[in-house]
């Protein structure tokens, strides 16, 4: 059985990594797109980063929505980000 899910990508989520990742600046963070490949849809991962006192931060975040296009993903990945660096500001990082 794990020679089929391993055929079909069942099971697996890896990093969409065929294409350099896109980003996009939001009220002086960074958000970068990195999709996750799971199956044959696009799981929403991203990474907002800011220099916080000279300091590079980062905070990862994986939301469990799955879309069958990476542009798709993208646009909501970009969307997520926008929405916690809204709400929390740098509290983002922890």
């Amino acid at each position: 059985m794990s020679f089929l899910k391993s055929l079909f990508g069942f099971g697996k989520s890896s990093p969409a990594a065929s294409e350099p990742p896109l980003s996009m600046e939001h009220k002086g963070y960074t958000i970068v797109a990195t999709p996750m490949i799971v199956g044959r849809e696009f799981q929403v991962c991203g990474v907002i980063k800011r220099e916080v006192e000279g300091q590079a931060k980062e905070h990862q975040f994986i939301r469990v929505d799955k879309l069958p296009t990476r542009e798709d993903c993208n646009e909501l990945i970009f969307r997520k980000g926008q929405q916690m660096i809204d709400q929390m500001g740098d509290r983002v990082f922890g």
